[in-house]
């Protein structure tokens, strides 16, 4: 038998609700993006719900710290973050970092989102 895809989507998204919390997501409209211009870059927001999965770093061979970040689950149920686009999290502003979808059977069941720690 097929698996409903659509039904675990909103299973995953349900389950982040319950157990995330509310952040925003702030999403950039395409436009001139160059540091000559004058015209500020626009931004869509969207609530979204969001896991905080922790803090990870990433050390060189000689110790020293290459990248820190925080790794958040959001859910695929609104928009598709970008690595240009921002998130508020508790009342602090972090920029995207990286995004991976979590796609088994090719839907999106949600997103491991890397944000600046």
């Amino acid at each position: 038998m097929a698996e409903d895809w659509a039904a675990v989507v909103s299973d995953v998204a349900d389950a982040l609700a319950s157990a995330g919390f509310a952040a925003t997501l702030h999403s950039k409209q395409s436009g001139p993006d160059t540091p000559w211009s004058s015209t500020a870059l626009a931004f869509t927001d969207y609530p979204v719900n969001v896991l905080d999965t922790g803090i990870r770093q990433t050390y060189g061979p000689d110790g020293l710290l290459l990248r820190r970040y925080r790794t958040l689950m959001m859910g695929a149920d609104t928009v598709a973050p970008k690595i240009s686009d921002r998130v508020t999290v508790r009342g602090t502003l972090h920029e995207v970092q990286a995004v991976y979808p979590i796609a088994p059977g090719g839907a999106d069941l949600f997103f491991r989102v890397e944000i600046n720690a």
